[in-house]
């Protein structure tokens, strides 16, 4: 090695025992002092290169890597909490109750769960879960979650996910639900007489007329409360209350044309187009998540639901005569719930037992003391 490299490699070991609280010992050769020591680990003046090779490699030395840091959780996800009369919650269970909603942080669930175990350890001191209603009713509830939602979470990890190119064939095919037609926002003045249709439509044509104040003049009493408005008005709309031949004018009219007096349905219309939106079609990007969405949901409610009708047909179920002739009569009396159809294969409503509120207790009359006749 040169003699320049041999000092880089020398100032380079003294920079780093220095940072370590360190003081350089080197073993003199036989034959040299101290002095002579010193003077062969001092920074080279004459070699740029050295100086700047020592500076990068001391950038390095401050800042070591790091590699496979773990967190305290990583490294031992059961450590305790916190114990309640014997009873301990460890850090990977507080963690899975904010998972699940249950509080929105470990701090907030392990207090959370030292307020359940406190009240459910003293309903055990109470023996209220001995109760045969109550044990039934605790059953419930745990036979409830593991059959609607543990079960149901574990079977949906086994449905291929919808792709986006199955979601756009749904798009497509569904493309009417995705159009929205044009709508109008208009005014109008019904009125009976031609010529004083004529002369109001004269009027209400010219550049400074104010629409308002003719329909309070001349419209019919019912149109004066809203200034004769017609919000959002489809064609079909249109079509409904005025004809065809108003619906015409009015698609091919723009926005501060007036109409009239054309010929309604019953009397003859003045009509203000004040705004139109044009027709349009909501692109596929706009609503795709919401398709992906729910047709997830279907093939998941279609794959649950085949399930339990499978489970089913392999079960033994005995049904009592009287359950029976129940299920009848609830069948020939039952009417159909207008409503959204169940999504995502669980229950329209899980079941939640109540407990029927306590009967409000009455102030016991005061009874009159007896009169000391004397």
């Amino acid at each position: 090695m040169s003699k320049s490299g041999n000092r880089a490699l020398l100032l380079v070991l003294s920079l780093y025992l220095s940072m370590i609280g360190c003081s350089p010992t080197v073993a003199q050769p036989s034959g040299k002092s101290s002095a002579s020591q010193e003077k062969s680990i001092a920074p080279p003046t004459t070699d740029p290169a050295a100086t700047a090779r020592t500076k990068a490699d001391s950038q390095k030395i401050k800042t070591p890597l790091v590699v496979n840091a773990k967190t305290p959780e990583e490294k031992n996800p059961d450590r305790i909490l916190v114990t309640v009369n014997g009873t301990s919650l460890t850090y990977e269970q507080a963690q899975f109750l904010v998972e699940h909603r249950v509080a929105r942080d470990v701090a907030a669930a392990a207090q959370r769960w030292v307020d359940i175990q406190l009240k459910k350890q003293e309903a055990q001191r109470r023996n209220l879960d001995k109760i045969d209603r109550n044990a039934f009713i605790i059953q419930l509830y745990a036979d409830n979650y593991l059959a609607f939602r543990i079960l149901h979470d574990e079977i949906r990890k086994t449905i291929p996910p919808i792709t986006e190119t199955d979601a756009r064939n749904k798009y497509e095919q569904q493309i009417k639900n995705y159009q929205r037609p044009a709508t109008y926002n208009l005014q109008h003045i019904t009125m009976a007489e031609k010529a004083e249709a004529e002369k109001a439509a004269d009027e209400a044509k010219k550049s400074n007329a104010d629409f308002n104040e003719l329909v309070r003049r001349h419209s019919q009493n019912k149109d004066k409360n809203n200034l004769g408005r017609l919000l959002r008005f489809t064609d079909e709309r249109i079509k409904r209350q005025f004809g065809e031949k108003i619906t015409d004018a009015v698609k091919n009219a723009q926005p501060g044309d007036v109409l009239g007096p054309l010929p309604g349905l019953k009397d003859l219309e003045i009509i203000k187009v004040t705004s139109n939106t044009p027709a349009e079609t909501i692109a596929f990007d706009k609503v795709k998540d919401r398709i992906l969405q729910q047709m997830n949901a279907e093939i998941q409610r279609r794959t649950i639901t085949k399930l339990l009708d499978d489970l089913k047909i392999k079960a033994k179920i005995e049904k009592s005569p009287e359950l029976l002739a129940l299920e009848k009569k609830a069948a020939e009396t039952a009417t159909p719930t207008p409503g959204r159809p169940n999504i995502g294969g669980r229950p329209a409503r899980t079941i939640v037992p109540r407990t029927a509120p306590p009967t409000p207790l009455r102030p016991t009359p005061s009874t009159p003391s007896p009169k000391n006749d004397k």
